[in-house]
């Protein structure tokens, strides 16, 4: 794609503003099938551009396109209306809720489906041996070229999209630890134990003595969508690894990044072409869905757990007392985000 720099910064607004906005139409029409007046559909932020009414609802473009926002009736507030938010039963009001998040993992889900059924995917089926080094571990124990590595440790292979699942048994190990290869050769299998050293850096992942190579086979279509889920439950998994890390041990925060670090990202990938971005949009549309999910106040998940509260009970929360968790969550959110902007801009700054 051949675009100025400014024509990369709108693109990345757009694709930001389109992530974002696919979480607010999914608020606004799970709004609807659960009868709940909806006051305001806003496509972006600050003054309003164009505006409108239809069924009772505003909507506006706003002069900012970056995401938007739903307003229900009653949200946060007492509304004697039947349809009012807060009046609804308490399995319409979650599914409201946890519509804007399920619409990002939708959202997800159907590009990486269609980028995997259109470039289509080489899975690998096994690890084949192209070379082993002289004088080895793996020479020593007796590994030829050619030999398929069929068990690790006792278990079949099992990918992981892409991951050498050699590489990752040798990392977990300790010098001196015997690891047994289930091989392969012509026809024949055996057991072969290796006893990997480890490099200078202490690193065993390369001291087997062995170069590998992977036989892949294409992804049939019966398999694409079991793929796709087994994929994005991947992506969930790290995500909540760094959230854990994060959280518990301080660990990734100069890796956090807020609105400006994200368009920068953006910027960037977009310069290698329409598969970069397909595929940063799947992860972007993904975070939002699961960092929207985290039972904070003021996000979907901190509504949903009160909800949950409320379900048991039996009776309603105090909306006063709901309304002001969420407030000062929702100011302790925009403190963090102008930390994390803040943050951002150095990166820019001290990058030139």
């Amino acid at each position: 794609m051949d675009f100025s720099n400014f024509g990369y910064l709108v693109l990345a607004l757009m694709i930001l503003g389109a992530v974002i906005l696919a979480h607010e139409v999914g608020h606004f029409f799970m709004g609807r099938k659960m009868g709940i007046t909806i006051r305001e559909f806003a496509i972006g932020f600050g003054p309003k551009l164009i505006k409108w009414e239809r069924r009772g609802t505003k909507f506006s473009i706003r002069a900012f396109p970056i995401g938007g926002f739903v307003a229900y009736a009653g949200e946060d507030a007492s509304d004697e209306r039947p349809d009012a938010f807060n009046n609804r039963p308490v399995w319409r009001r979650f599914m409201a809720i946890f519509a804007g998040p399920a619409m990002n993992f939708l959202l997800a889900f159907v590009l990486l489906l269609g980028f995997i059924l259109y470039v289509g995917v080489q899975v690998p089926t096994s690890l084949v041996i192209e070379s082993v080094t002289a004088g080895s571990p793996a020479s020593q124990a007796g590994l030829s070229p050619g030999d398929v590595i069929a068990e690790i440790g006792g278990k079949p292979l099992e990918f992981a999209s892409s991951a050498n699942p050699l590489a990752e048994r040798l990392a977990l190990m300790s010098p001196g630890e015997v690891i047994g290869l289930g091989v392969q050769r012509e026809g024949e299998r055996l057991s072969i134990e290796v006893t990997p050293q480890p490099n200078e850096n202490g690193d065993l992942r390369i001291g087997v003595g062995i170069q590998l190579r992977f036989e892949a086979r294409r992804l049939s279509a019966g398999a694409v969508v079991p793929y796709t889920l087994a994929y994005m439950g991947g992506v969930v998994k790290e995500m909540l690894s760094f959230l854990r890390d994060l959280v518990f041990r301080g660990e990734g925060a100069g890796d956090v990044m807020g609105i400006v670090g994200t368009t920068d990202t953006i910027i960037h990938v977009a310069r290698e072409g329409m598969h970069y971005i397909i595929q940063l949009v799947v992860l972007l549309s993904m975070n939002l869905g699961l960092m929207n999910l985290l039972p904070l106040p003021a996000l979907d998940g901190g509504r949903l757990v009160l909800l949950m509260v409320e379900a048991v009970r039996r009776k309603p929360n105090n909306r006063n007392l709901e309304a002001m968790v969420h407030g000062i969550g929702l100011i302790a959110l925009l403190v963090l985000i102008g930390i994390v902007t803040y943050q951002d801009i150095l990166r820019l700054i001290v990058r030139g």
